[in-house]
């Protein structure tokens, strides 16, 4: 998703590219502004002559500067970075904002989707959570440890059902809000946090941390924490072997048995059809994927609909493809597949003869090379295997008239995961060392979005081989932007996946924190997407971290927690967290004493955001979400009251509550909406605020015919809603 160019299109926001002068810093009494730009205001608070030249603007401005002896990048790669950032907007436009989308053309896994792991879950979320739930026969155990302790931990294998579980435990215990904590939370940062009585907290797959010693006083620390607060706390973990604590109860989490999860998903179905699903439904089944059968199911499928659940025929038949022994032009077709599903006949091909030369150079020649390669008195008929109703590959026609397309696919999508699992299981690292320089070789070639996709399904086989051959070396840099977006794309394929979730949140998370600013950069990346929808708690954190530490990223960091906000708004998922993450940065950061930087940093981040336009629609994000949220005008008015009251930022601030009023034009609750804004502003302005508010709005405005003139009006008070 765009991150510093997104906002560099015209009447994006307030997002520079790393290259362009930006708004000087506000905060401090002197003008750092172009006179021409200042409110009438702003030049009187000051003592400015009504006429003065612009001043010159700092090239950093913000008030920092980078470190000493590091220059500007080289225009080479500034140019590669902003054609990057480009196609991150362009491709990425639909997936990131269309909830439980789809990742890639072949990205389908049953049941997969983006789960929110963070945040205040609501009624409809429970609900969704609770529908069809069947209590194992842990269930009893575990409510009367929540109950006695306050803190429970749930340990077992994915697909357990561990998640709604806890939620179905935690709803017995209180009817207040469940907010779930981020995974990364360590023990001891349970200890110290803050517990609103009677909520309830959950934390999804929590990630151990390696503990030699001492781990039961802390155990010991969280659960007075929450009990004294009188609150309750339910964690999911991955099984393991010893308990190290006997101050929290850790109960083994195991699956219901599947006729009673089907009976209850499925209550009017025929005994014998019920029966024939248990046979054929294998026995490393999730709940989710019966859920998934169930839902299919009731919608009017017939129970065959448990094969392609389960993707048993696409594994049956690509084991079968395999075993049948396969030439090196066929094992080298699919591989390639693997990475460039929708690529045209003749581009495949040539990526196809691409890979085959690597493999040449590591591999001896096959002693046969079988009659698909070398067939007698004629030339190898490599585009009829593409026919063969027993081959993997197929060729999907695009007709739109008399002009004809066609674009290389696996035949069922189903195929991909499971020839990606046999080219793990069959082949060694002379093998994949070909495959990763192929890929290095071509990557200026090939659609980013399939060859994440392609890395993500390698990933759930063998994550060691992704993690170190690919995404370590393209997050550093070692082959340029476009590795590095595909590195962040590879992780935003890993949300679609519980397990997979968590390593992406990790290796993100790693890269924030290490001083290698290529690393830093791809991090941003990452969290400016689907990982950001799916953790938006910790990616608000990690923006800011980058904000305020990072001086060369600190500009495309503003505009990726735009983007994230805008995102989670076009998505339905809860925004508020970056608006109340604001609120408090500048409630502690606009303080008299308090480093200026920061000051200019929490103004202009708040700025970013509320400028920012939706890519989508075009409109100001904050528009959307107050249009969905207009119980939040307080919290929106506090933040513009935040920047209105500063005289740098105050003509910036102003153009984007006039823009935000203007899209509130085609809203039914628009009227309502401005007036909320108007009431919220009065409680937060004083009333010498108020009065110069109002008469530099007003002026801004203008022109009786504009748009945003009838909502300043009713802001302001002058007409009646």
């Amino acid at each position: 998703m765009p991150l510093s160019e997104s906002g560099t299109e015209p009447g994006s926001g307030t997002a520079h590219s790393p290259a362009e002068p930006r708004p000087g810093a506000g905060g401090r009494a002197g003008p750092d502004r172009p006179t021409s730009e200042r409110l009438a205001s702003d030049r009187a608070a000051t003592g400015e002559p009504e006429e003065q030249s612009p001043e010159s603007v700092d090239e950093d401005g913000i008030g920092h500067h980078r470190p000493a002896g590091e220059q500007a990048e080289p225009e080479a790669k500034a140019e590669a970075e902003r054609n990057t950032f480009a196609q991150a907007y362009l491709t990425f436009n639909a997936p990131v904002y269309a909830p439980g989308s789809g990742f890639g053309s072949a990205w389908a896994v049953p049941g997969a989707g983006r789960r929110r792991a963070t945040g205040r879950l609501d009624d409809q979320d429970v609900r969704a959570a609770l529908d069809f739930y069947v209590r194992p026969a842990q269930y009893a155990t575990a409510l009367e440890a929540l109950l006695e302790n306050h803190v429970l931990v749930l340990e077992g294998q994915e697909g357990t059902g561990r998640r709604a579980a806890a939620i179905a435990l935690l709803r017995e215990v209180t009817d207040s809000h469940i907010v779930m904590l981020p995974p990364v939370l360590t023990l001891q940062d349970h200890a110290e946090r803050d517990y609103e009585r009677g909520y309830a907290y959950l934390t999804i797959d929590h990630i151990r941390e390696l503990r030699a010693h001492g781990e039961d006083v802390v155990w010991r620390a969280v659960r007075d924490r929450i009990r004294d607060a009188g609150a309750y706390l339910v964690i999911t973990a991955e099984e393991r072997t010893a308990t190290r604590t006997e101050a929290v109860r850790h109960v083994r989490w195991s699956r219901p048995s599947l006729s009673a999860v089907l009976r209850a998903h499925l209550p009017d179905l025929p005994e014998i059809d019920l029966a024939q699903l248990v046979e054929v439904i294998p026995p490393e089944w999730t709940t989710a994927s019966v859920a998934d059968v169930g839902r299919r199911i009731r919608a009017g499928e017939g129970i065959e609909c448990a094969f392609d659940v389960f993707d048993s025929t696409a594994a049956s038949q690509v084991g079968a493809w395999f075993d049948r022994g396969r030439t090196q032009r066929e094992i080298v077709e699919v591989t390639a597949l693997c990475f460039t599903v929708g690529q045209s006949r003749r581009s495949f091909e040539r990526l196809v003869e691409r890979l085959d030369s690597q493999l040449t150079r590591r591999l001896a020649p096959p002693e046969d090379a079988g009659p698909r390669n070398l067939p007698a008195g004629g030339l190898p008929e490599i585009r009829a295997a593409f026919s063969d109703p027993g081959g993997l590959i197929a060729v999907q026609a695009q007709e739109s008239g008399e002009i004809a397309r066609y674009a290389v696919a696996f035949r069922s999508a189903g195929y991909r995961r499971r020839v990606v699992e046999e080219l793990s299981r069959r082949h060694d690292s002379r093998f994949w060392d070909a495959v990763r320089s192929w890929l290095e070789e071509v990557l200026d070639d090939c659609d980013p979005r399939e060859v994440a996709a392609g890395l993500a399904h390698l990933a759930r086989t063998d994550t060691d081989e992704v993690e170190h051959e690919y995404l370590e070396r393209w997050a550093a840099g070692v082959i340029g932007p476009k590795g590095q977006l595909t590195a962040s794309f590879t992780l935003w394929v890993m949300c679609f996946g519980d397990a997979l979730s968590r390593f992406a949140l990790r290796r993100a998370i790693r890269w924030t924190n290490e001083p290698d600013g290529e690393r830093r950069h791809t991090a941003l990346l990452a969290f400016s997407g689907e990982l950001g929808l799916r953790y938006p708690t910790e990616a608000v954190r990690r923006f800011w971290q980058l904000i305020t530490q990072d001086p060369r990223l600190s500009t495309q960091a503003q505009a990726g927690l735009a983007n994230l906000f805008a995102a989670l708004t076009h998505a339905e998922e809860d925004a508020t967290v970056v608006l109340r993450t604001l609120g408090r940065h500048l409630d502690r950061f606009t303080r008299r004493g308090v480093d200026v930087r920061l000051t200019d940093l929490t103004m202009d981040t708040t700025l970013t955001v509320l400028s920012y336009r939706d890519p989508v629609d075009g409109r100001p994000a904050i528009s959307s979400y107050l249009s969905s949220r207009p119980d939040q005008a307080s919290l929106a008015a506090r933040l513009w009251g935040g920047v209105i009251r500063h005289h740098g930022y105050r003509r910036r601030g102003m153009e984007a509550l006039t823009a935000a009023l203007a899209a509130l034009d085609n809203i039914d609750a628009g009227t309502d909406i401005a007036a909320g804004l108007g009431s919220a502003l009065q409680r937060d302005l004083t009333a010498a605020e108020l009065l110069t508010f109002r008469a530099d709005l007003v002026g801004l405005v203008g022109d009786a015919r504009d748009a945003r003139t009838r909502f300043v009006r009713i802001l302001v008070g002058t007409d009646i809603v």
